[in-house]
């Protein structure tokens, strides 16, 4: 899972053409990736930051077909009791299209949303002031006593089948700190049992970024 990232925008599109991006070389496709025609089957997610939500649009008519609401505006959620997330921001795929991480940069969470149901499975909360979801083109993601997995395709390919029918899982975040565009994550990785019990592992990351994106993740584990 991506957590921290640096780049700010008002609005972050993100778009879903039968499981694959509306035009070629958009995140997360190859540049080679041809163009894929627009049709009602796509759809537009938009992160709005002011209003904290999330709008699904059908592009072939531009219609809006629903709200995913993931808090409220101002000045709602400037109650000390608001429990609701603030400034959504950012999106990124699951590398199995399934999944969209929405990033909120004042409430310091992620929300994932299902793009069949369009309904949130989860939120988790990370470190101070996230923002987008993707690694570099020549990122490179290494896990402890492993060859790195280098290259955002290559990344991708590689937690598609944990995302694509794997287990259910959580990742919490303990601690973050950085400087500039180098960062450590602590966290604990766990997965849910068929006996519906938690096991995992406490580990650590050395994260640096570039662009605002992720351009190495290294993972260091008990």
């Amino acid at each position: 899972m991506i957590r921290h990232l640096f780049i700010a925008t008002l609005l972050s599109a993100t778009v879903l053409a039968n499981g694959l991006p509306a035009w070629g070389g958009q995140v997360p496709a190859a540049a080679s990736t041809p163009d894929i025609p627009i049709s009602h089957h796509d759809r537009v997610y938009a992160g709005e930051q002011f209003s904290n939500t999330v709008s699904v649009i059908d592009p072939e008519d531009n219609k809006l077909l629903g709200v995913i609401r993931l808090g409220e505006p101002s000045p709602t959620n400037f109650s000390p009791l608001y429990r609701g997330q603030v400034l959504v921001h950012g999106m990124g795929f699951s590398p199995d299209h399934r999944t969209i991480a929405v990033v909120s940069i004042g409430s310091n969470s992620v929300t994932f949303i299902d793009t069949t149901t369009n309904a949130v499975k989860h939120t988790t909360y990370v470190g101070r002031a996230p923002h987008e979801a993707f690694f570099t083109p020549d990122g490179s993601f290494h896990e402890a006593k492993k060859d790195p997995v280098v290259g955002r395709e290559a990344i991708a390919a590689h937690w598609k089948p944990f995302f694509h029918g794997g287990p259910e899982w959580r990742m919490t975040v303990h601690d973050l700190f950085g400087d500039g565009e180098r960062f450590a994550v602590a966290y604990t990785w766990e997965i849910k049992l068929k006996d519906g019990t938690w096991a995992g592992s406490p580990g650590c990351a050395i994260v640096h970024t570039r662009d605002g994106k992720i351009a190495s993740w290294r993972e260091y584990k008990a």
